[in-house]
């Protein structure tokens, strides 16, 4: 069975905690006329602070939510502070694989 990832185990881990997650997608995101099936993710929501406060309250309620989400990311992991950011929503039934980047 494929485990699956909610759009607020994302938020906790890249907001909450700080973290860098790779995030492997069955579906490539178009970038720059290339295709990226890992994306490396920084943020959850960047721009909107209600939708941040609603997961926050999903979190400390247990609840968790799957669909569509959007996130800052970037593609270039060996100089993210190189490489361009980009904004994009991802579906996080999508999801293959999610590791911790140091």
């Amino acid at each position: 069975m494929k485990q699956k990832f909610s759009r607020e185990y994302l938020f906790s881990k890249c907001v909450g905690q700080h973290k860098c997650l790779g995030v492997v997608l069955m579906k490539p995101i178009p970038v720059d006329n290339n295709f990226y099936n890992e994306i490396f993710v920084l943020d959850i929501a960047p721009e909107d602070k209600q939708k941040q406060e609603e997961f926050i309250l999903n979190i400390a309620n247990g609840n968790n939510t799957y669909g569509e989400v959007e996130v800052s990311y970037f593609v270039n992991h060996s100089s993210p502070e190189k490489g361009n950011r980009y904004l994009a929503k991802i579906n996080t039934n999508d999801i293959i694989q999610v590791e911790f980047i140091e």
